[in-house]
């Protein structure tokens, strides 16, 4: 139990600061929004299967999964703000 005491206090903070400040509770939402929209796009080169191989080469050859990351993250701020922003 001792060695999760520092990981117990950052959990209690977290949900603390969760319930409390509205800032965190927006990131919180707009990231898991993010890794939703992330692991769908996966999902889909998953199911493309070899035809996906070009693509992904791509990807880590160049900027471009940055700029996906990043279009992702903006996006997911774009669902938040429009529709999520009313009901969380």
């Amino acid at each position: 139990m001792r060695e999760y005491k520092t990981s117990i206090l950052i959990g209690i903070i977290y949900i603390s600061a969760f319930t409390f400040i509205h800032f965190v509770r927006t990131i919180t939402v707009i990231t898991a929004l993010f890794l939703v929209l992330h692991f769908t796009f996966n999902g889909v080169l998953v199911l493309l299967g070899k035809r996906a191989e070009k693509l992904h080469r791509r990807f880590v050859e160049t900027h471009l999964a940055t700029v996906l990351a990043l279009s992702l993250y903006g996006v997911s701020t774009g669902i938040y703000f429009t529709t999520l922003k009313n009901f969380i």
